[in-house]
């Protein structure tokens, strides 16, 4: 799987959320404060690494700036 591709529709797209959004539902639901004190390679740059709290809070943190911009955006094409 890869987060690099186009999706062919619209609904392809709400599919893809779902699945990753159970992914990391079913995550928080079993990880241990001892698995999130744990480093792993940043994607970004292999040879730094971080944290698994700090990885979770950066998701987190996307998510939560995306429900922020699509409120925003549907509020301002509704007139309000």
């Amino acid at each position: 799987m890869t987060i690099f591709r186009e999706p062919a529709s619209y609904d392809e797209i709400l599919a893809v959320r779902g699945e990753h959004q159970v992914m990391v539902r079913d995550y928080l639901a079993t990880v241990t404060d001892e698995v999130l004190a744990e480093t792993r390679p940043n994607p970004w740059a292999p040879e730094h690494r971080v944290q698994v709290l700090h990885c979770l809070h950066v998701i987190l943190n996307e998510e939560w700036e995306h429900q922020r911009y699509a409120a925003r955006d549907l509020r301002c094409a509704s007139g309000g």
